[in-house]
């Protein structure tokens, strides 16, 4: 209600203003335009030339010229009695009442809810499927007949193994399981908002000393107990580097046009992976840079 009625007197002010505009307008083109002959302005040869008194384009134009200066008053008139009949009982009080309901019903919303799907159970074959139940784990292909929920991979045999075959790890994934993760994510950051006070809310949008060259540094730990530090870093066709000791190391991948111009979601995949692979290897969680450059270069 609050937001309304503040767009509402935003609205009747620009009007106002939009009247003052054109009824100045108005009479500036009258002191400004010189007279002219009847014969001067039929023919055009005096562009500027106002018919002379009592001819009807003389008569047309007085009527514009009044009819801008009464629409002037009229309109400065109802923008005025609009905005402080819109004003009058909006105080402070108002505001912050308002404020506080927003954020009681901020912190009663309900969590988004897992969305439920046919996901796979620990230790079971989850190669149709393609997606874990467990928060935290992926499905990894063992061969072509079988495939388990796993927090990680690593090719090769594993030691608990009952059929000694070696694991490929490669990531079967689904849009089920991006889904899923996706809602648990979301879940997990609004019950740590609400328990955090608006200081530290504020401590997550600022930087913090000690960046080790990363473009971009937030100490999690001071903010919230437990959290690792966010080690940002610009991207996005590969790992821009800024630290001296990992000059000439970084990778520079195809361009992502080529990517999407595959129309294949796996080659997408396994471009990502190998991207994530490298920022996470040089110590950064957090890549900066997917974006349309719109703002930088408007020409491209």
């Amino acid at each position: 209600e609050v937001a309304a009625r503040k767009l509402r007197v935003c609205l009747s002010r620009s009007i106002l203003l939009l009247s003052i505009g054109h009824g100045v307008r108005a009479m500036v083109a009258l002191e400004y335009t010189n007279p002219g002959t009847e014969s001067e302005v039929e023919a055009g040869a005096h562009p500027h030339a106002v018919p002379p008194a009592g001819s009807r384009g003389s008569k047309s134009l007085r009527r514009a010229a009044i009819a801008s200066v009464l629409g002037l008053a009229g309109s400065a008139l109802a923008a005025a009695a609009w905005h402080y009949g819109l004003t009058s009982d909006l105080d402070t009080s108002t505001v912050d009442a308002a404020a506080s309901m927003a954020e009681a019903l901020d912190d009663s919303a309900a969590e988004p809810a897992v969305p439920t799907s046919k996901c796979t159970a620990a230790g079971r074959d989850c190669r149709k499927s393609r997606c874990c139940q467990q928060p935290g784990t992926q499905c990894f292909e063992k061969n072509a007949h079988w495939a388990m929920c796993m927090p990680s991979c690593s090719p090769g045999l594993h030691e608990n193994d009952t059929v000694k075959e070696p694991w490929s790890c490669r990531v079967l994934w689904s849009k089920e399981q991006v889904q899923r993760d996706w809602a648990i994510a979301r879940q997990k950051a609004q019950k740590t908002l609400k328990g955090m006070e608006g200081s530290q809310k504020m401590a997550l949008i600022q930087g913090s000393d000690g960046g080790n060259g990363y473009a971009g540094f937030v100490n999690m730990q001071y903010i919230i107990a437990g959290a690792q530090a966010l080690t940002m870093n610009d991207g996005p066709q590969g790992y821009n580097t800024y630290q001296e000791r990992l000059r000439g190391t970084s990778t520079q991948f195809p361009a992502l046009l080529s990517v999407s111009a595959s129309f294949d979601p796996e080659t997408s995949r396994r471009y990502a992976e190998a991207v994530v692979e490298e920022f996470v290897t040089k110590g950064s969680n957090v890549m900066l840079g997917p974006d349309v450059e719109v703002t930088r270069a408007t020409l491209t």
